[in-house]
């Protein structure tokens, strides 16, 4: 349920700044606001709690931010803090990041190997990715050691295994199954 709001408000701050032409400069300014926020644990703790009064929670931001917000940004903070939604805050910056990369035709993937492939094998990867699929690729080298040898890839919600964790689960479930 909380997604499906947090996608409704993403959505309505995306549209108005595609409409205002600030898509850029706002989906930057939300981001690192969204940062220093969840930086602090406390800071959204008290934020979220039940014992500051809606006024008292926007003071607050008030004073945090320091007038550093633009307009339609500060808007968006106050609205979550009167409908008592700021707690979902990172899901609504989570859906509005999921548009903007989209508009701006990028795509996060994650290669999971053994040890770190350095620059030049991240940068060989991600040439090879985007030919394929025609988007700038933003790329990330996550280590996992669990994974014996090989990598694995990870772009949005699809997996390629090429490691040898999978391929031993894959020989096993073939000699479990193989008849006798």
């Amino acid at each position: 349920m909380a997604e499906l709001v947090a996608k409704r408000y993403a959505v309505a701050f995306y549209e108005l700044a595609i409409e205002e032409n600030m898509l850029d400069t706002w989906y930057e300014e939300l981001n690192a606001i969204v940062e220093s926020f969840y930086g602090e644990k406390d800071f959204m703790t008290i934020l979220n709690s039940p014992r500051l009064n809606r006024q008292e929670k926007k003071n607050l931001v008030d004073k945090v931010l320091e007038g550093k917000a633009s307009g339609a940004v500060d808007n968006l903070l106050k609205l979550l803090i009167d409908r008592d939604r700021f707690r979902i805050l990172d899901e609504v910056f989570e859906e509005l990041e999921k548009l903007y990369l989209n508009e701006k035709n990028i795509v996060h993937a994650e290669v999971y190997s053994v040890m770190n492939l350095g620059e030049a094998r991240l940068a060989e990867f991600k040439k090879i990715l985007e030919a394929k699929l025609e988007k700038h690729i933003v790329i990330e080298n996550k280590i996992d050691a669990s994974l014996i040898g090989g990598i694995m890839l990870k772009i949005g919600d699809k997996i390629i295994d090429g490691s040898i964790k999978r391929r031993l689960e894959l020989l096993k479930d073939d000699l479990l199954t193989a008849k006798h």
